[in-house]
């Protein structure tokens, strides 16, 4: 997560993620989470309900692949490759507690180091795939869902993860 708070860089907290849903994904009121939930529900923000925006964040896992707080993009804030690199081993653990049919990851840089420090992963561009599989988890890459970004573009990589047997389980 990014953060405007100097002492917050580098630190985590237990509950963060689960935090920062409850105070941007549910009330509907951040444009990143405003579009993931667009391209899970295949339509755009403006038309969803609050009750269907609920009932998607209660159906799926969210996950930050960097575990600690980085500093606002504003402030010219971009994780460290130390912090990328201590991503990889607790992003392995939630794979293979909560077992997903698929992730759906946001943002390039951090398929990039999903796949790099993924058995296998050193050796490819990681640009080339469109699926890359972690531990037998069927992973997609959109852009990242801020800034720029629009639901229809990733919409068609959502689709193919709830696909039925798309994730081949």
């Amino acid at each position: 997560h990014y953060t405007h708070d100097a002492a917050q860089v580098g630190t985590s907290e237990p509950d963060g993620t689960k935090d920062a849903v409850g105070d941007y994904a549910l009330p509907h009121n951040q444009k990143t989470f405003r579009n993931i939930t667009a391209v899970l529900a295949g339509k755009a923000p403006r038309e969803l309900s609050l009750s269907e925006v609920e009932a998607i964040w209660n159906a799926i896992a969210f996950y930050n692949y960097v575990p600690t707080y980085v500093a606002s993009p504003s402030l010219g804030g971009r994780p460290s490759p130390a912090q990328w690199r201590a991503g990889a081993a607790p992003f392995r653990r939630v794979l293979a507690e909560h077992t997903p049919d698929g992730v759906l990851v946001c943002g390039l840089t951090t398929w990039d180091w999903l796949v790099y420090d993924s058995p296998g992963g050193r050796d490819v561009d990681t640009r080339s795939f469109e699926v890359f599989p972690v531990d037998g988890v069927p992973c997609r890459r959109i852009r990242h869902p801020g800034r720029g970004f629009g639901w229809r573009q990733g919409r068609p990589v959502a689709e193919a993860l709830l696909a039925p047997n798309a994730a081949g389980r």
